[in-house]
This record gives structure tokens, C-alpha cells and sequence, in this order.
């Protein structure tokens, strides 16, 4: 007879166990299932000459999450300001060279490929303060818990004026406007983009050597974009409607 509780307990005891490892398994396979099915849908759409160039699911609103941190910290001043690299993961090279037909690993041997971010450290009071994490993944997200890796490379950015929080989002948001502002698109509206604008808004200054890089060098295909665009709706609409996270750390 089979034991019931013991194979419960069994499944119990690896799951908890190894839910770091089965929870990005299925990230992996949702990545799979999304290639496989906008693929196929991708030369439908073509063999049916419809236009998808601009045809994405954009937002024009914070996520749920980025909502709260903001009602509790974006009237605070900013004290400082760090300019962040981020090392690619072998998941995201994998998913760049699907996006351009493997153009990215010979991209890389010239030149690394990173993605970027700002942090912002808030002024709460006296010898207090809050560090705000603003990036752009398929959104942009406004983060008040995340992790500053070893292979991060930071760069301090003085501020000659003072700017609260939500001011700095605000000025650059009524500049470049809600599409560039809140959606991400690989070569009009990155990560290093949104970063760039924030430091104009900051500092007026118009590039930084530190993160920029020239992705145009990157082959720009109908089919990258159209992949991408695909899952980054998917992504926006789980977020939007089901205030589910996406996952992006792999």
C-alpha cells in the first residue's frame, strides 16, 4: 500500500528545498513556450502582410508596486545619485542572440554588453536614509528591496541642486513622454535610455562614457523586435492586470 503522507512529505521536503531552482526552471520554459509561440505567430503575421512594427501592449501608468514606493518615498529629497552596471546573465546572452540571430556574441567579443540602472539614496532625516532603485526591464520599475551584486559596478554622480524623488520622475516623464517613459523597446527606449534622460533631468548632462553603448551596432530584425515586443505584452499584461512581478534576474 502507498504511503500517502510519506510521498507527500517526501515532495514537501524538495520542494522547499530547491524552489529557487524549480521556480526559475519554470521561468525558463514559459521563455520557451513564449519563443516557440510568437515565432510561429510572427510569420503568419508576415504571410498576411499586417503591420506589427508598433504593436505592443504600452503602459502608461507605474506598476502596482512601484505605486506604493513611491506614496511612501517620492516626496523626499535626493542626496545622492549611483550610475549602475549590470553584468548580463548566460540566460539574457541566450535570449539577445535568439533576438538577432546570434549577432550578439560576436558584438561581445568586442565590447561587453551590460545593463544599466540608477540608484538613488533619499534623505529621510538626520543620518537616515533610502536607497531607490529606478530601472527599466520590461517596464520601468521603481523598486524599494533589490540587491547590489558583486560583479555591480557603481558610479557617485553629484547633484548641484535639490530634487525630490517623484520630481525627478515627473521632469523626465513630461519631457520624453508616457511611451518612452514607462515602456521598453531594445532600440528606442532601453534601460540605458531612461538613464541617460534621468541624468539630463539631474545634471543636464547628455551622455554619460560610463554606461552608454551603441546597440545599433546590434542587428535591429523585424523578427528580434517582433519577439521581443511579444513578450514583453505578455509580461506587461500579467503584471498589469494580475500585480504579478516579472522575474528578470535570471
Amino acid at each position: 500500500m502507498i504511503n500517502i503522507y510519506g510521498l507527500f512529505s517526501f515532495f514537501t521536503y524538495y520542494l522547499v528545498k530547491y524552489w529557487k531552482l524549480l521556480l526559475m526552471l519554470i521561468v525558463i520554459l514559459c521563455y520557451i513556450l513564449l519563443i516557440i509561440i510568437f515565432s510561429i505567430s510572427y510569420y503568419i503575421v508576415k504571410a498576411l502582410k499586417i503591420n506589427f512594427n508598433n504593436c505592443f501592449f504600452g503602459l502608461d501608468n507605474y506598476t502596482k508596486e512601484s505605486i506604493n514606493v513611491l506614496e511612501k518615498y517620492g516626496n523626499y529629497n535626493i542626496k545622492n545619485v549611483y550610475l549602475v552596471k549590470q553584468p548580463f546573465s548566460q540566460f539574457k546572452k541566450l535570449i539577445f542572440n535568439i533576438l538577432t540571430y546570434n549577432k550578439y556574441d560576436e558584438w561581445e567579443n568586442k565590447k561587453t554588453i551590460f545593463h544599466t540602472l540608477i540608484i538613488v539614496e533619499l534623505k529621510i532625516k538626520k543620518n537616515i536614509v533610502k536607497k531607490i532603485c529606478i530601472e527599466k526591464t520590461n517596464n520601468l520599475k521603481i523598486l524599494s528591496n533589490f540587491q547590489i551584486y558583486d560583479n555591480y559596478t557603481l558610479k557617485k554622480i553629484k547633484i548641484k541642486k535639490k530634487i525630490k524623488l517623484n520630481e525627478l520622475l515627473n521632469k523626465t516623464k513630461d519631457r520624453i513622454g508616457n511611451l518612452k517613459f514607462f515602456n521598453f523597446k531594445l532600440f528606442e527606449c532601453n534601460c540605458q535610455h531612461i538613464v541617460l534622460e534621468f541624468l539630463k533631468t539631474l545634471c543636464k548632462n547628455k551622455k554619460s562614457k560610463f554606461i552608454f553603448q551603441k546597440l545599433n551596432k546590434l542587428e535591429n530584425t523585424q523578427y528580434g523586435n517582433y519577439l521581443l515586443n511579444g513578450i514583453n505584452n505578455t509580461a506587461n499584461i500579467v503584471e498589469h492586470f494580475f500585480d504579478i512581478s516579472y522575474i528578470n534576474n535570471f
